[in-house]
């Protein structure tokens, strides 16, 4: 479960920073989602799970 939710929030990070470009608005996604690792070790959640 965790897998899919991690893929979800990576893509979500990708959307707002390709929108926002807002660190801020990356933490508060983070902080939402309850994800405490940096941007980039999160982003391999959908590269496992693929």
């Amino acid at each position: 479960m965790s897998k899919y939710l991690d893929i979800a929030t990576t893509s979500s990070v990708v959307a707002a920073q390709d929108n926002y470009g807002s660190a801020e608005h990356w933490a508060r996604i983070a902080a939402r989602s309850g994800a405490t690792e940096m941007p980039g070790r999160q982003r391999l959640g959908p590269a496992e799970a693929a």
